[in-house]
C-alpha cells in the first residue's frame, strides 16, 4: 500500500510538472487571437490605408516628401530620352477622395486599375511643381555629353559626369538614366544608370550621386552594400552621414540609399539577410519575408533597432494560414503556389497569393491586405484582388 501511495504521489508530481511545462511553453508563444477575414476593401479611411494607396496609385514613381498632409513625388525616368527630373504633389484629402468610392466594396482589379491609372495621369500632368524651391527640390537636367545641370535655391552648377565617374568607365556618349531618390534640407541623392556598361554583379551599372544643396560637395559611389561601406570607411561620405534620413525611434540608424541602413554609432551598414524584408520606410524587418515563397504560420516583425541588436524581441507576431484563406474564398486547391509580399510598412502588409489547382493549373489568386492598426496579434485580413503580382511592384 505504501508503495502504491508513493507511486501515485510521483505520478501526480509528474503530471504537475508536465502541465507547468506546457503552460510555460504556451506563455512563451505569441498570443494568437482570432483573425478576421473580410472579402472587401477596407470600410474606413485610415493613415495606413492612405499611405498604401499613395504608393499603389503612384507605382514606379519616387516618394520624396510626406509632410503636413502633402505628398511630393518625382516621376520615374525609365529611359535615356527622359533627361529631366519632374516633380508633382497632391494632398491626403484629394487622395482619400479618389479611393473613397472603393471603401467597403468588393472591388475588381479592372475597376481599381482604371482609377489608379486615371489618378496617376492626372497628378503627373496637372499637379507638376512649378516652384521647386517650396520643398527645396533641385532642378536637374542632363545635357549633351552627359553634363548634369543642377540648380538649387543656393546656386547653380554643371557637373561633368564622365569626369566625375571616370573610375567606373562612364563616357560622354553613354546612355544614362537619372532619377531622384532622396531629398531633405541638407542633401539630395540621384540614382544614375549607365545602359552602356555591364556590371558583373548588377548587370547594369548603378551609381548613387550625393549632392549638397549649396553645391559645395558632390560625390559618387556604386550602390552595392559593400561599395557603400567602402565609401563610408574611406570617409568619402563623411559630409553626408549626419544628413541621411533617420529611421527608427532611436535615431541611431539612417537610410543611405534605398535598402542600405547605416548604424551611425558603429559606422557600419546593417546586413539584412536575403530571406528578410525591409519595410518601405526602413523602420521594420519582416523576418523571412523575402523568401522565394512566403511561408505561413507565425509571422514576425522586428524594429530595425531590435533586428540590428540580434535579439528575439518582436514588434508584431500574428498567424498567417493559407488553408483558411483558401476556404474563405472557396478555392478548390492542392495548396499555395506563389506567395509574396507586395507592400510592407508600419501596421500594413499586402501579400499576393496564387493557389495551385487540385490537379493542374491555378485554383485562384488574391491579394491580402493585413491591417495591424488596431490589434497586432489579431489583424484584419482583407481578401481583395488588387492586381498586384510582382514582389517589386510596390516600392516607394
Amino acid at each position: 500500500m505504501k508503495k502504491f501511495l508513493v507511486s501515485c504521489h510521483l505520478i501526480v508530481l509528474l503530471l504537475l510538472f508536465l502541465v507547468g511545462c506546457e503552460e510555460k511553453k504556451m506563455s512563451m508563444e505569441p498570443k494568437q487571437n482570432t483573425v478576421t477575414y473580410k472579402e472587401n476593401f477596407p470600410v474606413e479611411s485610415s493613415p495606413a490605408l492612405t499611405k498604401f494607396m499613395s504608393t499603389y496609385f503612384n507605382q514606379n514613381n519616387n516618394l520624396l516628401v510626406h509632410y503636413n498632409n502633402q505628398f511630393v513625388y518625382s516621376k520615374d525616368n525609365a529611359n535615356a530620352e527622359e533627361r529631366e527630373i519632374a516633380y508633382y504633389e497632391f494632398n491626403e484629402s484629394v487622395l482619400e477622395k479618389s479611393y473613397g468610392p472603393l471603401l467597403g466594396k468588393k472591388v475588381s482589379e479592372k475597376e481599381l486599375d482604371k482609377i489608379a491609372q486615371s489618378q496617376k495621369k492626372e497628378w503627373e500632368q496637372n499637379e507638376l511643381l512649378a516652384d521647386t524651391k517650396q520643398y527645396k527640390l533641385p532642378s536637374i537636367v542632363l545635357k549633351e555629353n552627359n553634363q548634369l545641370e543642377v540648380k538649387t535655391a543656393e546656386g547653380e552648377k554643371t557637373i561633368d559626369l564622365p569626369e566625375l565617374l571616370k573610375e567606373y568607365g562612364v563616357k560622354e556618349s553613354d546612355e544614362l538614366v537619372i532619377n531622384m531618390r532622396q531629398v531633405n534640407d541638407q542633401m539630395f541623392t540621384l540614382d544614375i544608370q549607365d545602359l552602356d556598361i555591364e556590371d558583373p554583379e548588377e548587370g547594369i551599372l548603378y551609381i548613387g550621386l550625393f549632392i549638397k544643396p549649396d553645391l559645395s560637395d558632390f560625390t559618387a559611389s556604386k550602390l552595392m552594400n559593400k561599395d557603400l561601406q567602402a565609401a563610408i570607411d574611406s570617409s568619402k561620405l563623411d559630409a553626408y552621414k549626419d544628413s541621411f534620413n533617420k529611421v527608427g525611434d532611436s535615431k541611431r540608424y539612417a537610410l543611405v540609399f534605398e535598402d542600405a541602413i547605416l548604424d551611425l554609432e558603429e559606422n557600419q551598414i546593417i546586413e539584412i539577410k536575403e530571406s528578410d524584408y525591409l519595410s518601405n520606410d526602413g523602420k521594420y524587418i519582416y523576418i523571412n519575408g523575402a523568401k522565394d515563397k512566403l511561408e505561413d504560420g507565425i509571422q514576425k516583425i522586428q524594429t530595425i533597432e531590435n533586428y540590428a541588436a540580434g535579439n528575439d524581441v518582436y514588434e508584431t507576431e500574428f498567424m498567417l494560414d493559407y488553408e483558411k484563406i483558401a476556404k474563405e474564398l472557396e478555392f478548390v486547391t492542392s495548396g499555395i503556389g506563389l506567395a509574396d509580399i507586395n507592400y510592407f510598412n508600419e501596421k500594413y502588409v499586402v501579400l499576393s497569393l496564387t493557389y495551385n489547382g487540385k490537379v493542374v493549373g491555378e485554383a485562384g489568386f488574391t491579394n491580402v491586405i493585413i491591417d495591424l492598426q488596431n490589434d497586432k496579434t489579431s489583424p484584419i485580413f482583407y481578401l481583395v484582388d488588387l492586381g498586384l503580382l510582382s514582389v517589386d511592384q510596390m516600392q516607394d
